[in-house]
């Protein structure tokens, strides 16, 4: 592993973590659903699927924008934390549609973005 390699993911993963909170914290300061994790969870999997469908991305990009940007930004540890604090709270119907929003979604906007990745931006033009 090189040292330039871990800037790259260094890099991307400030970058990432600076977006994500900001994103959380804004989008989802005036409601009990955790819309800010739920926009960046969606969000990166629409774009990871975008990067891993196209195949012209250079190691060192994946390592800036997958590993780095993307690894940070998207957030399983406060996904599970706030399904946590929605069942303590006894929110069944939040908690049952912030977990089928995004699995489901986030499975379509992945596979939505690797078909875009894979064919190009050049069907929007």
């Amino acid at each position: 592993m090189l040292l330039a390699d871990l800037l790259f993911v260094g890099i991307g993963g400030f970058s990432g973590a600076i977006l994500r909170y900001t994103l959380s914290k804004y989008l989802g300061k005036y409601t009990a659903f955790p819309f800010g994790t739920a926009f960046v969870n969606l969000t990166g999997a629409f774009a990871v699927g975008i990067l891993a469908g196209y195949a012209g991305l250079s190691d060192r990009t994946n390592l800036l924008f997958i590993s780095g940007f993307l690894g940070s930004y998207t957030t399983y540890s406060t996904f599970m934390l706030e399904l946590y604090s929605l069942l303590q709270k006894k929110r069944l119907i939040l908690f049952l549609t912030y977990v089928s929003l995004t699995f489901a979604a986030g499975f379509f906007f992945t596979l939505s973005g690797y078909w875009i990745g894979q064919h190009g931006l050049s069907f929007l033009l």
